[in-house]
């Protein structure tokens, strides 16, 4: 439901390019778990203007480092839980 009207193939896709309309809000974000440091955030509003439905979405998530052989920072793994219902409830 998030990716319903992407229209550009998005599987495999770089992040900055499937989520452009989210740079504003993540590439703080992003730019400090690629220097290395993992980011916790806790019921963060994303608007969401692909997604069918519901436009806006609050979620809860990290993103953590993956270093290569160097100990290096070389991309990330972002995990995400939609606390929507839990916001909006409250």
């Amino acid at each position: 439901p998030l990716l319903d009207g992407k229209r550009q193939p998005v599987l495999g896709g770089p992040f900055r390019q499937v989520w452009a309309e989210l740079m504003p809000t993540l590439e703080n974000d992003l730019r400090q778990t690629l220097s290395g440091t993992a980011y916790l955030f806790e019921d963060q509003h994303f608007f969401l203007p692909a997604r069918t439905g519901r436009e806006d979405g609050w979620f809860t998530g990290s993103w953590l480092p993956l270093r290569d052989a160097t100990g290096a920072a070389s991309g990330f793994m972002a995990m995400f839980i939609e606390t929507t219902g839990r916001v909006l409830a409250e």
